[in-house]
């Protein structure tokens, strides 16, 4: 068996070349890249009915500027698959996968194997941003009855099923307190929204009928007689 390593290199009208794409990546997530030939020239490979490995869809590797380790990243749903696009701008996206350390890469879009130019990009741990509100806890909580129950490790979350009842319990727990802590919260709300109107109401009856100003609350009361105390006892001295 031998590998054939040919010499020279592609012309460069036959590369890739990457227009769109987004400078600061993170581990795990999935972004849009945009750029003309991504599929190439051709199939570049077909043989009878039993051997068709066509090659007219862009890959995306990554290479780490530190050390020269190499990654590739998941590409999917392509605009077109189409090939020798000519000036044409079409897209793929592309899923950062988990193993890269954080730092400075080169990305470069590759098909038919041919490399396009590289272009400079940083790769940083996924940085989870949740909203934690009652229907999305709700929502995880569903998993129980759906499917596995999720739990959240630096990189996203993460199926616990697989590691037992060791994790699965507590996960559990925190996501029924989860939902009770936001209940409680939610329902403080609505009591702070209602005082707040029946002040506002109040407020314009005054204003239009000249009736007395509503009673402040009870601990508003007593702060208030206390400041006035204070007061009558310094007139007095």
């Amino acid at each position: 068996m031998e590998v054939y390593t040919p010499d020279g290199k592609p012309q460069d009208s036959w590369r890739p070349q990457i227009t769109s794409c987004p400078s600061a990546l993170q581990i795990a997530q999935t972004y849009v890249l945009q750029g003309k030939l991504i599929n190439g020239l051709s199939q570049a490979v077909s043989y009878g009915d039993d051997a068709t490995m066509a090659t007219n869809y862009p890959l995306v590797r990554l290479r780490n500027l530190s050390n020269n380790k190499i990654w590739y990243c998941r590409t999917h749903d392509h605009s077109t698959m189409a090939v020798a696009t000519g000036a044409a701008i079409h897209s793929t996206h592309f899923t950062v996968p988990c193993g890269p350390d954080k730092g400075q890469y080169e990305l470069c879009v590759i098909a038919n194997g041919i490399a396009s130019l590289g272009v400079t990009v940083t790769v940083a741990p996924f940085t989870p941003q949740i909203v934690v509100n009652e229907a999305a806890v709700a929502y995880l909580i569903g998993s129980l009855a759906d499917g596995p129950l999720y739990v959240l490790t630096p990189h996203g979350p993460v199926p616990v099923d697989p590691w037992g009842p060791n994790y699965a319990e507590p996960a559990k727990a925190a996501y029924e307190s989860i939902i009770r802590a936001v209940k409680t919260l939610r329902d403080l709300g609505r009591q702070l929204e209602a005082e707040q109107q029946a002040a506002a109401n109040a407020a314009s009856r005054v204003t239009k009928g000249g009736k007395a100003p509503p009673k402040l609350p009870k601990d508003a009361r007593g702060a208030t007689r206390r400041k006035v105390a204070v007061g009558k006892k310094g007139a007095k001295k």
